[in-house]
């Protein structure tokens, strides 16, 4: 099976650990780079992203952060064919079917868009 090959000697759990962690790590780069204010929370290969300056640790914060740069920020990255959860509530999810290549474009992905706001 293809998909698997990806995981080479690397559990499920190790791989989305991996990947998340190189998402993680980018977007925090990309988004300094660029003076972009985010949050960046992850839990292995879930994660989500808010435009603001403060912890998220509840509905009460999350709602504090920006929803309008938020959607532009997923409008720009649909123009680069990177489709994530249209609300600012949402989770990002890594599955085994993503590639390093998959992560490489969206990092750069990523940091056009950032380059853009």
């Amino acid at each position: 099976i293809a998909t698997l090959e990806v995981l080479s000697n690397k559990s499920l759990y190790q791989q989305m650990e991996l990947y998340g962690k190189q998402l993680e790590e980018g977007i925090l780069q990309a988004a300094k780079k660029h003076h972009q204010e985010i949050i960046l929370n992850r839990f292995v290969g879930a994660f989500t992203i808010y435009f603001g300056s403060h912890a998220i640790e509840n509905y009460e914060d999350a709602k504090q952060t920006d929803g309008e740069k938020f959607a532009k920020f997923f409008k720009l990255l649909l123009e680069e064919k990177i489709l994530i959860a249209p609300s600012k509530y949402e989770a990002w999810f890594l599955t085994i079917a993503h590639s390093n290549n998959d992560i490489t474009q969206t990092l750069h992905a990523i940091d056009r868009v950032f380059s853009m706001l």
